[in-house]
């Protein structure tokens, strides 16, 4: 099953690149596409994006607070929400929260970069794959084996930048949203 994975910005690539070699571990028969290293030189890297966008099944966008208006997370985003029945659309918050968030991305279940929260994500990608799924426990065994790795991987990618205090919205813009 392929797992189209979304970034826009230095951080949010390197989260990707993250997420993109650690989840075949876990789940061996995803298939994970990440742009650039997954387009070949001299390809056409707009047919490429755009292929693959149509043929995942599942869709991770890395979500932080310098890319969270990012007008080609958002168009990535739009693609793989096309077919709703056909695929999901997950946005890993990092260094963010729900509240936070604003448009387009507001409409997706969002998950949160924690263990609890991330082992969820990995259960639905894990239904994905019909009568190839893991069974629960054999999931869980592997999930708690891996997840070490992932954490220790992002923490030492969040460690390296600053992280601003506060919302990103305004209070006027969230009392705005309750009002209306």
């Amino acid at each position: 099953m392929k797992v189209f994975i979304s970034w826009s910005g230095n951080v949010s690539k390197r989260l990707g690149e993250s997420i993109r070699d650690w989840l075949p571990g876990v789940l061996q028969l995803v298939n994970p596409y990440f742009t650039p290293a997954d387009i070949e030189k001299g390809g056409r890297w707009a047919s490429d994006i755009a292929k693959e966008l149509s043929s995942s099944e599942v869709g991770i966008l890395c979500v932080t607070r310098d890319n969270i208006h990012s007008d080609w997370l958002l168009f990535e985003a739009g693609a793989l929400s096309k077919s709703l029945e056909k695929s999901y659309v997950c946005p890993i918050l990092f260094g963010i929260n729900n509240a936070d968030l604003a448009g387009p991305l507001k409409q997706f279940q969002t998950t949160e970069f924690t263990k609890s929260d991330f082992h969820k994500l990995i259960s639905v990608i894990n239904s994905r794959l019909g009568d190839n799924k893991l069974p629960p426990k054999t999931l869980d065994s592997v999930f708690e084996k891996w997840w070490p790795d992932l954490e220790e991987k992002i923490n030492e990618i969040l460690s390296t930048i600053t992280i601003a205090e506060g919302p990103l919205r305004g209070d006027r813009e969230l009392l705005r949203k309750f009002l209306l």
